[in-house]
């Protein structure tokens, strides 16, 4: 630049994802002396052959793209993505998931790979998930008049497959389940 002759500022080809590029300040925190992209400026120094420093300044976009995953257990313990979301968040913003209901599942908020929270990154490349196991299932058999032996009793997941039986004492034969769930199959 030459002394008193006035001349417009280099534009800014740098690119920060997720940021929009608000101008030039005479010091990184932007609380010095601001200038605009190309901006006619005359004098920035009162030095001769004084280099001065402008830093970009930045304001964080809204509408940043991340997502969460949902992630279902199968009946072998492994795990399926289920569904995803996509969410909208500011860029450098500290977000956290919610899980969602899934029927028979409940969040496995103990689970290894389980990520509920994150920063947005500028790039919408941020992902959290979460995982949902099957729901436990007691099943309890009774004995009733003229049962010798039930089987079948346990704990189950949801979903699982149960095969329940009873044998008839001597004399019997045999009706039906009943209770909570009925059923006329031995």
């Amino acid at each position: 630049f030459t002394d008193d002759v006035a001349q417009n500022l280099n534009k800014n080809n740098y690119i920060l994802s997720g940021y929009t590029f608000t101008g030039w300040s005479t010091n990184s925190i932007g609380t010095g002396t601001k200038y605009q992209d190309k901006e006619s400026v005359i004098n920035l120094t009162k030095i001769a052959n004084e280099t001065i420093t402008l830093y970009a300044q930045w304001t964080a976009n809204q509408g940043t793209l991340y997502k969460i995953e949902h992630y279902v257990e199968n009946l072998n313990g492994s795990y399926d993505l289920h569904t995803t979301t996509n969410m909208q968040g500011t860029t450098g913003e500290q977000v956290e998931a919610t899980a969602i209901e899934i029927l028979g599942f409940e969040e496995n908020v103990n689970h290894a790979n389980r990520i509920v929270s994150g920063t947005i990154t500028g790039d919408g490349q941020l992902t959290l998930k979460l995982y949902y196991s099957r729901k436990i299932f007691d099943v309890t058999l009774n004995m009733g008049t003229g049962i010798v032996s039930v089987s079948g009793n346990g704990s189950y997941k949801y979903e699982q497959e149960v095969t329940i039986s009873a044998t008839a004492k001597a004399g019997y034969t045999w009706a039906n389940w009943s209770g909570d769930i009925s059923s006329n199959n031995n």
